[in-house]
């Protein structure tokens, strides 16, 4: 579990990074892309929840996004629900 909240903060980083001036929609369809690599994952959703702008930092904006997800371990599924900057 601990290297998926590895991989969750470095996708939203990288995220926040890349697309900081962009849409929702953008945000949504690249870490929707960056989740369906991890094989454990299965009927993801991702979807930005909020919109905040950044004061400190002009033009930047911190994207809400909730994900939710089913994850494969061993012979069960387990349901993932998150919201994360």
């Amino acid at each position: 579990m601990s290297l998926m909240l590895k991989l969750l903060a470095i996708t939203v980083l990288s995220s926040s990074l890349l697309f900081s001036v962009t849409t929702s929609e953008k945000v949504e369809d690249f870490l929707e892309e960056q989740f369906s690599e991890n094989r454990g994952l299965s009927s993801l959703n991702v979807e930005v929840v909020d919109i905040v702008k950044l004061d400190k930092l002009k033009d930047w904006n911190a994207y809400i996004v909730s994900v939710k997800a089913d994850m494969k371990q061993k012979n069960k599924t387990k349901k993932i629900k998150q919201k994360m900057i």
